[in-house]
């Protein structure tokens, strides 16, 4: 079942032109293979629900930062309050106000 050698007697450039358009579609941008609209369904729900596990993320993280940064302003307050209280030599009164 072997194929006879191809002959090397033709000339160099007779197959010129289609290897230049040959050439030519190698350097197009290779197009994403098609999707069936059960993938496109299942690419969009795959990304929405990324979406959302990314959305409740940044929501917990944000609300942690804020608590974090109301926690210090609270002890920032209180630190400054003693200070204030002990440079006036009066009884330091400390009131802690609850965070909402």
């Amino acid at each position: 079942m072997n194929r006879p050698s191809r002959k090397k007697d033709k000339a160099p450039n007779s197959n010129l032109r289609a290897k230049v358009q040959h050439l030519t579609r190698a350097l197009r941008p290779i197009k994403a293979p098609r999707l069936t609209k059960v993938q496109h369904q299942t690419r969009a729900l795959h990304l929405t629900k990324a979406a959302r596990a990314r959305a409740t993320v940044a929501r917990v993280t944000r609300a942690a930062v804020l608590r974090e940064v109301a926690l210090l302003g609270e002890a920032h307050r209180v630190a400054t309050h003693l200070v204030v209280e002990q440079a006036t030599a009066r009884t330091p009164q400390i009131k802690l106000q609850t965070l909402g």
